[in-house]
């Protein structure tokens, strides 16, 4: 291990990017809770393994309770298009418009819906394609509702001579 005597002015110790653990995230909720919310210098000394960067950042992100975890509605998917049509991405005006969305949260859903519509060939510049295209992200990240066996497929048996068949490639 290398020991700050040994680096250079400019070299910082290689620091690698690890998830916070439940327990960090547990340490944090219960300091912001006694210290409040902008005391990142002193909250990440407490914590002892994070930056006052990414304690603040994971708070803002992802574990206030203000922000919401939940599917988008399509009234804030048609706020989020017209908002960056009017004021382009500078996520950090619009998380002004989404009291419950992190700016994390409402790049990410713009993001996906523009990439999504644009690999479904959808006009994702008009408010019909981006909510059409709003649509199929939803739809996607929805939990199937049937389990396999409650579908009532039949699979025609195939006989296996007949399966390599060429004829069987021809449409």
């Amino acid at each position: 291990m290398l020991s700050k005597s040994n680096l250079s002015v400019n070299e910082k110790p290689t620091q690698y990017r690890t998830l916070f653990t439940e327990e960090e995230d547990n340490l944090l909720r219960k300091l912001v809770e006694q210290y409040g919310e902008n005391q990142w210098e002193y909250l990440s000394r407490q914590i002892g393994t994070r930056s006052s960067r990414q304690c603040r950042e994971r708070w803002t992100n992802y574990l206030s309770p203000r922000l919401s975890q939940g599917p988008w509605s399509k009234d804030e998917d048609r706020l989020l298009f017209h908002k960056v049509k009017k004021y382009g991405k500078k996520w950090e005006l619009l998380v002004r418009f989404f009291p419950t969305r992190s700016r994390n949260n409402i790049k990410n859903r713009y993001n996906t819906i523009v990439r999504k519509g644009l690999g479904l060939g959808l006009e994702v510049t008009t408010i019909e394609g981006f909510i059409l295209s709003a649509e199929r992200v939803e739809s996607r990240n929805r939990p199937a509702t049937s389990s396999k066996k409650d579908l009532n497929v039949n699979v025609p048996q195939i006989n296996p001579i007949e399966k390599y068949s060429i004829q069987n490639f021809l449409i």
